[in-house]
């Protein structure tokens, strides 16, 4: 990396050109014989199965990329129960020890740091580089979690915690405290499936039970927004957040099958027809395009579906069956090549930034802050001295972009 001191300031800048990125799917695809799953990531369409055909089975619910490290979560078979386990390139991590059923439903890569969140038995638990925090103590009937969020320093897992009277209660845990979004007194019970923090606001998707049916309901800093309004059962399964723009991908029952859904800002898209069964089960936007990964029903078996911007794509068209249960996109970021950029006189520092980031530039420049999964986070008119609050973005890496450009600047929040 080059280093270039201006002003008395150390300032590092390293340019990259943004690279096609590359779709991951994780999910499974059943074995020949019909007998058990094959765990299955897909990789630009491309089977890469972590897990052989034999008599076990196995699933893959969430896979996350960081840098060169792809991560899969999910559970393998060991005969008699689920084993939680982590694959990390391909290499397994087992997360529990078989004395009780297991599975790890999600995984987010922050800082270095490995969550993946799961349920060990009946207890709720997230795992920190393999390391378990029970989140609740066990004396639920039942307890699940889907999906696990790291924003900074918070750690955020949405699941549902069952009382005493059986009544499933929609719950966010954020460094190990319950939040209940759902009352305890309701009948019918709700669920929260997917978290996303985007700066201050924490987006849960989920369902509750409205006296009826199950509604597909969102909830914004704990405050609910039903999607759907009845009679017929309905869920949120996955929630994105890019920009002012928020995206529900899940399911709702026509009175014969499910149809599968992607709600924007509220309103509904359907993506299949009704007349075979079908979920959307995860969303990512990136670069405006909005991608969706789930299954459609055939008639006689699923299909791993992938949706870009609503046009599917068969990724997995098994006799027995397939699931594609997460999507995610990466931009590869790692053709990055350490150059000076002296045309542009652009100045970044301090890089890496904890809080603030400051920008000089000698002409006014529109600029766009992204992640690594190619969400926009911030648009910026920069000019000399410009300030750009980080302080609520996770530790790791992001890219500073010019506005219609074709390089990217890597910035490093601490």
């Amino acid at each position: 990396m080059k280093t270039i001191t201006t002003f008395l300031t150390t300032v590092l800048l390293t340019v990259t050109t943004l690279s096609a990125q590359d779709i991951y799917v994780a999910g499974y695809e059943a074995n020949a014989a019909g007998t058990a799953g094959v765990a299955n990531l897909w990789k630009n369409g491309t089977a890469q199965p972590l897990i052989g055909d034999g008599p076990i089975g196995a699933v893959l619910f969430s896979v996350f990329v960081d840098g060169s490290d792809v991560y899969v979560a999910g559970y393998e078979s060991n005969g008699t129960t689920a084993i939680a386990k982590l694959w990390k390139n391909g290499v397994s991590q087992l997360l529990s020890d078989g004395t009780n059923t297991a599975i790890a439903t999600s995984v987010f890569v922050s800082g270095g740091d490995v969550y993946v969140a799961g349920t060990d038995g009946n207890v709720v638990k997230v795992w920190k580089n393999g390391a378990a925090q029970d989140l609740t103590d066990g004396s639920s009937l039942i307890a699940k979690t889907s999906s696990v969020f790291v924003s900074g320093s918070d750690v955020y897992v949405a699941g549902f915690d069952r009382n005493g009277g059986g009544v499933e209660v929609a719950t966010l845990w954020k460094n190990g405290v319950a939040q209940a979004l759902t009352s305890a007194s309701a009948m019918g019970g709700a669920s929260g499936n997917s978290v996303f923090v985007s700066g201050s606001d924490v987006y849960v998707a989920g369902h509750e039970y409205n006296g009826t049916a199950f509604i597909a309901t969102l909830w914004k800093n704990g405050v609910p927004q039903a999607l759907t309004d009845g009679p017929n059962e309905a869920s949120g399964n996955s929630v994105f957040v890019d920009g002012s723009d928020v995206y529900v991908a899940g399911h709702e029952y026509n009175g014969t099958k499910y149809v599968a859904k992607l709600w924007k800002n509220g309103i509904e898209q359907i993506m299949t027809n009704g007349a075979n069964d079908a979920q959307a089960l995860s969303v990512v936007v990136y670069n405006d395009d909005v991608y969706v990964a789930g299954y459609e029903n055939n008639g006689t078996a699923q299909v791993a579906k992938l949706w870009k911007n609503g046009t599917p794509q068969t990724i997995a068209n098994s006799v027995n069956g397939a699931m594609a249960y997460s999507v995610f996109i990466d931009d590869n970021p790692l053709s990055i090549e350490n150059i000076s950029n002296p045309k542009n006189n652009f100045n970044v520092y301090p890089n890496p930034a904890q809080d603030v980031l400051h920008i000089d530039v000698q002409v006014s420049t529109n600029l766009q802050l992204y992640s690594l999964q190619g969400q926009l986070l911030q648009e910026i008119t920069a000019e000399q001295n410009t300030q750009i609050d980080i302080s609520n973005l996770a530790p790791g890496i992001y890219l500073l972009k010019e506005m219609n450009g074709s390089t990217a600047y890597k910035v490093i929040k601490e």
